[in-house]
């Protein structure tokens, strides 16, 4: 599983992102928040194109790994709509 966050300032760059994203299966979590259960190799094919894509543009990409078990106990203290299926909250009052 791995999470991936960016920064990216230029509007049409960061759609494109996004729509790579989802067609590498990644759902988004949060506005420049994503996350996918996808293999380590698929992780590093990504990588390189999202490299390809964002080359020379001021921005922060990062890919991140986290193991199912850890991503299951993420904290949820406040979200938009309904949760995804594949997330499970912990409730903090």
């Amino acid at each position: 599983m791995f999470v991936v966050v960016y920064d990216i300032t230029d509007d049409r760059l960061r759609e494109r992102v996004a729509l790579t994203l989802m067609e590498y299966g990644f759902s988004r979590v949060q506005r420049s928040v994503f996350v996918g259960d996808v293999s380590r190799n698929v992780a590093e094919m990504l990588a390189i194109e999202l490299r390809r894509l964002v080359e020379g543009s001021p921005c922060d990409l990062r890919i991140i790994p986290v193991c199912a078990r850890c991503y299951m106990g993420v904290i949820i203290v406040a979200r938009y709509g309904e949760p995804s299926e594949a997330e499970r909250e912990v409730v903090v009052t």
